[in-house]
């Protein structure tokens, strides 16, 4: 048994209707190799009170290589309180662990995320582009352009977020793909744009098709 799912695709003036299969012995075991090749490993050492390490930071982090010494013994009235230190190195996860687990919940829109990643360099570039823009409108209007900073501020934390998201490609890369050859697709059935815009219009439907990197995804609101 795998997973399976509908994915919308614009192709040229279609939308082609798909469905997606994920072979489920072959992705499971990815999991644990995503976690360990491709999470940012933080060494760190801090002190903790008595049990608080055991409490508070063992069960909610990925924590790995932990290393433990008494440093200080502390009796407050009836109460002794022991202080230590750690050594540990925590494993923050890769934003890839968090497609992979939405494509093992059947959710579509993790593909597009997914190829987001074999494509981060053109949409840095495209954003650097639009960023160029609305710098070029602030020179020219020789002043101070509200708009069109607020604007370039936007695009530079989009810029931010995408580095962070995607940026270590290398390191994602072959993950990326030993992820998409566990996916087959399946072209079940299409419909030209036009057709789409017909029915869209019929219905009086805002946003029936949303495109987002050449991929679809259907968004409907019920008709009173």
């Amino acid at each position: 048994m795998g997973f399976n799912m509908i994915y919308f695709k614009k192709s040229e003036n279609v939308i082609e209707k798909y469905v997606v299969e994920i072979d489920k012995e072959k992705i499971e075991p990815l999991q644990e190799e995503i976690i360990d090749n491709c999470s940012e490993i933080i060494h760190r050492e801090e002190e903790y009170e008595d049990d608080i390490f055991e409490r508070s930071v063992y069960p909610c982090y990925d924590v790995r290589n932990i290393e433990c010494e008494r440093i200080d013994t502390q009796q407050y009235f009836d109460k002794t309180v022991n202080t230590y230190r750690y050594t540990f190195d925590e494993y923050v996860h890769p934003y890839l662990l968090d497609i992979y687990r939405r494509l093992k919940e059947e959710d579509p829109s993790a593909l597009d995320e997914l190829y987001n990643f074999l494509n981060v360099e053109v949409i840095l570039e495209d954003l650097k582009k639009k960023i160029k823009e609305y710098e070029e409108i602030i020179v020219r209007n020789n002043r101070f352009n509200w708009m069109a900073s607020v604007k370039r501020k936007e695009l530079l934390d989009e810029v931010k977020e995408v580095e962070r998201r995607y940026g270590n490609i290398d390191k994602n890369k072959p993950y990326i793909e030993k992820i998409l050859n566990c996916i087959t697709f399946k072209l079940i059935d299409s419909v030209s744009l036009d057709k789409v815009e017909e029915v869209s219009n019929f219905f009086e439907l805002d946003d029936l098709v949303v495109y987002r990197n050449n991929k679809t995804k259907m968004k409907t609101r019920n008709i009173v």
